[in-house]
Order: structure tokens, then C-alpha cells, then sequence
């Protein structure tokens, strides 16, 4: 068990508002705390986000950013390589 109490802010709001808050793994009523008193359970109420959410959504914005870099460089190289072909065309006319 823990040593002290840590409290969520919704959580308080919620029990404020007469919300009934129940732990989902050994159902003791909660007032706003963020770790069951009873089981130890961390508790995330409606509304909050989860450090796992966050997480999941930096790994997305990570891979996101790695398939844009990816889609730059492409199109670098196509542009590149559709440019010079044209340039020699318009340069073998010029000199002919």
C-alpha cells in the first residue's frame, strides 16, 4: 500500500458532483483518489487520459513522422530524376 495519497482532480470533481466512483477491480468507493486505498489499483477516471494512451499516441505521431520523412525523399528523387532526363532532352536539342 502506499505511504500517502495521491488524489486526480476529475476524480474529486466527480465525487463533488455526487458521482458514484467505484475501484473496477475490488469495487470500493472511491472519493477522487488515484490509487485504490483498498486493492492499490490505479485509477483513471472518464475524461482522463492514461499515460498508455499518451504513449500509444507519440509512438503513431512517431511512426507518422517517419513515413512523411520517407515520402519526402521520395518525391526528391523523383523529381530529380524526372528533371535531369528533361534537361538533357532540351540540352541535345539546343546543340543540334
Amino acid at each position: 500500500m502506499r505511504d500517502f495519497k495521491e488524489w486526480s482532480q476529475v476524480g474529486q470533481q466527480l465525487a463533488d458532483k455526487g458521482t458514484p466512483l467505484f475501484c473496477p477491480t475490488c469495487n470500493f468507493k472511491l472519493k477522487g483518489e488515484r490509487f485504490c486505498p483498498n486493492c492499490n489499483e490505479k485509477i483513471v477516471y472518464p475524461g482522463e487520459n492514461s499515460n498508455d494512451s499518451i504513449n500509444k499516441m507519440i509512438k503513431f505521431g512517431d511512426r507518422m513522422n517517419k513515413a512523411g520523412n520517407s515520402m519526402t525523399n521520395f518525391g526528391t528523387s523523383m523529381t530529380i530524376g524526372c528533371t535531369i532526363p528533361v534537361l538533357i532532352i532540351i540540352l541535345i536539342m539546343l546543340f543540334l
